[in-house]
């Protein structure tokens, strides 16, 4: 038996990314990720949407039993990021005393929204705080980035790149700046990583480093 294309869609808040072959799924309410080797033919490329196509139904089942998918159709938008072509330096810059302030802001929010919260109420605090959009200021991101590497050997944590990344995209809200928070992922082995970008500039990683996953959200 064979599902149709409109048989599909997501569960809600569900993204998905074809890295080669494999197909991954990320679930934001649950906080999980699921690789299906081989599976990157069960997503239909539709322009700037994917959608799901999947012709084994016990299968299918199993994933919508799983809470992965549910019946009826909705096309998934494609994970809308600019191609990473440049980075920064990532060495210390110089802090003024409202940088410290900035960071210090920054902190706090890290203390209310990451401590002991779901991934689901991370993405969605970034989602509401973001400030009104401008034109990217490359120099003075690039200059608070430099007091975010100087600042952080003091911050009580320095965690792994979720937490960098939504401290640092505090400190740039505080600033009046802003960068999308971009997550991707990658098989063989599977791994999924976060980082900060403003158009084709990566802010807090190498590009080299970033440029080996296939983004899967974009908040």
């Amino acid at each position: 038996m064979r599902s149709s294309l409109s048989s599909w869609r997501l569960a809600p808040d569900g993204h998905v990314a074809v890295c080669g072959d494999d197909l991954v799924l990320l679930d934001v309410a649950a906080g999980r990720y699921a690789c299906i080797p081989g599976g990157g033919g069960l997503v239909q490329d539709v322009g700037e949407h994917f959608a799901l196509e999947i012709s084994d139904i016990i299968f299918a089942e199993g994933l919508a039993e799983a809470g992965w998918i549910a019946p009826g159709f909705a096309a998934q938008p494609r994970p809308v990021l600019p191609r990473p072509a440049q980075g920064l330096s990532i060495e210390a810059g110089h802090a003024s005393g409202q940088d410290v302030w900035h960071m210090g802001q920054a902190l706090i929010d890290v203390a209310a929204h990451y401590h002991g919260r779901s991934f689901a109420h991370l993405i969605a605090t970034a989602r509401r705080r973001r400030p009104v959009q401008g034109a990217a200021d490359v120099h003075a991101l690039a200059h608070q980035v430099g007091v975010f590497r100087a600042l952080l050997p003091w911050a009580p944590f320095q965690g792994v790149c979720l937490y960098r990344s939504f401290l640092l995209l505090n400190l740039l809200r505080h600033a009046g700046l802003d960068a999308v928070w971009a997550f991707g992922v990658r098989t063989w082995p599977f791994e999924a990583h976060c980082w900060l970008q403003a158009g084709d500039l990566v802010l807090d990683d190498h590009l080299d480093h970033v440029a080996g996953y296939t983004p899967i959200l974009v908040v």
